[in-house]
């Protein structure tokens, strides 16, 4: 197999052959495109990667190495689009690949979007379940907080209101982090 001996040339060669044969079903089309997307990264041919991980994705939706590949492809494109940069963010996501991977896609991610000064969304895999679901906000400086401000309340509330009272209070440098209650509010309260 050439992509295991480094030739990924050769191997896009293959995969792009096997795309020929009719008698592939829809799932090992989406296999191959997602085989081309690596073998495109590794040759730094980035938007052909994400074509070819948009191509696996159209076909199979829920493909995670599509996914993976995508926002690979993105974080190290210098020419993607901001746009495209905050959707690589939902990709990483839908990925969830292996924590070492995001968080190292993640970081490329990142280092583009402060080069050009603009914010990317949350990357919610990083974080541990009970935070998956909460309101963050950037502070006055994307991409370069210092600090994070977690609010932490009671039961049953709910992270909306809390949410615009840490963005009102405009701490400098600082991130924020508002997190549903554990439990819903009672009826009777």
């Amino acid at each position: 197999r050439p992509a295991r001996q480094g030739d990924f040339r050769g191997a896009a060669d293959v995969y792009l052959r096997a795309l020929d044969d009719p008698a592939l079903d829809r799932s090992s089309v989406a296999l191959l495109y997602c085989n081309l997307a690596a073998c495109s990264t590794r040759l730094s041919r980035w938007q052909e990667a994400v074509a070819h991980a948009d191509a696996a994705l159209n076909l199979e939706p829920c493909l995670r190495k599509a996914h993976f590949r995508k926002a690979s492809a993105v974080s190290m494109c210098p020419s993607a689009s901001n746009v495209e940069l905050c959707r690589a963010v939902f990709h990483l996501d839908e990925a969830r690949a292996g924590a070492h991977d995001v968080v190292k896609i993640s970081a490329m991610l990142r280092s583009l979007a402060a080069q050009r000064g603009i914010r990317l969304p949350l990357i919610r895999s990083l974080l541990p379940d009970p935070f998956r679901n909460c309101l963050f906000s950037h502070g006055d400086s994307p991409g370069q907080e210092e600090h994070i401000v977690i609010c932490l309340h009671g039961f049953g509330d709910k992270a909306p209101p809390y949410s615009r009272l840490l963005e009102a209070m405009k701490i400098p440098s600082s991130a924020s982090v508002s997190l549903n209650g554990p439990l819903e509010v009672c009826p009777e309260l």
